[in-house]
């Protein structure tokens, strides 16, 4: 799902770490994977904590997207609960 287009018209490439070789610079994804499986993680000393979100208000979000891309973030959030 992450890795279905990769096509270098819809996805930037950039050098990896030593110059060798091309690389993906974003992984598009048709499913918003961090809101539907959540994550956690300690960085640079900053702890985060995205708790996963209910599976069908995600898809009520996305089908409000589909429909009206120009919708704007609070009437976006304005339906939906958060965790």
């Amino acid at each position: 799902m992450l890795l279905k287009d990769l096509d270098p018209a819809i996805v930037d490439y950039s050098d990896n770490f030593d110059g060798s070789c091309q690389e993906p610079s974003v992984l598009p994804a048709r499913v918003p994977q961090l809101l539907v499986n959540g994550s956690q993680g300690i960085a640079v000393g900053i702890a985060t904590k995205v708790p996963p979100h209910n599976l069908k208000e995600v898809v009520a979000g996305l089908q409000a997207f589909i429909t009206e891309p120009s919708i704007s973030d609070a009437d976006l959030a304005e339906d939906r609960s958060r965790p």
